[in-house]
């Protein structure tokens, strides 16, 4: 999301609160907690290295060295750390935007919210197959299960305000135009030839 709006409130973005748990990134009321940063920023992390060694780039354990990595555009872990409060600042105006258009109080728009997340949470606990699993691992980030759902609601929010101005029918629908331009600047066309070095084959004596 980043609309007109947005846009010119990213960047009045602080980093202090009244809370009794600080904010680390902030806008008025509006803000992402420390442990909040923390599982978002480790997120992304594992994200993207995952994304590379899809594609066998890390040359590699995953280890602290790993991020310190040089790169054309800079150091791995700088890059990566900028893209993620880059996500987090948005999912703070967000939040701002969310309120100011009034969303949380369209029709059926509060039990949408609920049952996304009771939805997520019941994947999570699916995948690993118990409930006190999930809060086990959540308590690396020194968070439990209330905290995730805190955080399901914000992403949830965020999905709801980007439909709500560029969806159809919405505030700020995406033109043909726009989705043109988006297009011309972005598209990217890459060819892979994978050489499998691991895999042999058994041949009989026609081969």
């Amino acid at each position: 999301v980043c609309s007109s709006d947005l846009c010119l409130i990213l960047p009045t973005l602080s980093a202090c609160s009244d809370k009794s748990e600080p904010f680390v990134m902030s806008y008025g009321t509006y803000g992402i907690t420390e442990k909040q940063y923390t599982y978002w920023l480790s997120y992304y992390k594992t994200t993207f290295y995952s994304a590379l060694e899809d594609y066998a780039q890390t040359g590699e354990e995953y280890t602290e060295q790993f991020w310190l990595t040089e790169t054309d555009e800079g150091v791995l872990w700088e890059l990566t750390r900028i893209k993620a409060e880059d996500y987090m600042k948005k999912l703070v105006v967000s939040l701002y935007l969310f309120d100011h258009y009034g969303l949380d109080d369209i029709e059926g728009a509060r039990e949408q919210i609920k049952i996304s997340v009771d939805e997520c949470i019941a994947d999570d606990i699916a995948a690993l197959g118990a409930r006190s699993r999930l809060n086990e691992a959540l308590s690396a980030y020194k968070m439990n299960i209330s905290d995730l759902e805190d955080m399901y609601r914000i992403e949830i929010k965020r999905s709801m305000l980007e439909e709500y101005l560029y969806g159809s029918g919405g505030k700020t629908p995406l033109t043909d135009e726009d989705k043109e331009a988006y297009y011309n600047e972005t598209y990217a066309r890459v060819k892979h030839i994978l050489i499998n070095t691991v895999d042999k084959y058994v041949l009989d004596d026609e081969g």
